[in-house]
């Protein structure tokens, strides 16, 4: 089963749920990059990695200067606090690990589907998900 979100979506929800202008592009299959352009003069770039995938974790990784590191760990902490045992950050090393099975709903569809991969293509996020 492929579940796929593109690119366009996510920039439409967050530019009309938030007001912010991104753009979104795919650098490789594993990587992408977030641009905001503030002020209209300067572009803030944080790079996103797939690092592992799987039923009992997602990985991810982020690059970015120490100003956007700060708005990331922020919004990234609005998202723990709506799940506390499912997300962890490390602002250190710049890591988001998500436990899908500590995702409140989520175990009893973990018994029947398992996270195969996520992947980047041209212009969508590409989640991949098996039968078990």
């Amino acid at each position: 089963m492929l579940i796929s979100v593109s690119f366009d979506e996510i920039v439409s929800y967050i530019r009309d749920s938030y007001k912010v202008p991104l753009t979104i592009e795919r650098k490789s299959d594993r990587e992408l990059s977030v641009k905001y352009k503030q002020f209209l003069v300067v572009d803030i770039v944080v790079n996103i990695t797939v690092e592992e995938v799987s039923n009992d974790v997602v990985s991810l990784t982020y690059d970015c200067g120490s100003a956007m590191s700060l708005i990331v760990s922020g919004v990234v902490e609005l998202l723990h606090s709506k799940l506390p045992d499912a997300v962890v950050v490390d602002a250190n090393s710049k890591s988001i690990t998500v436990y899908p099975k500590k995702i409140k709903g989520a175990e009893g569809v973990l018994q029947y589907l398992r996270f195969s991969d996520i992947i980047f293509d041209d212009n969508a996020i590409k989640v991949i998900i098996t039968a078990v």
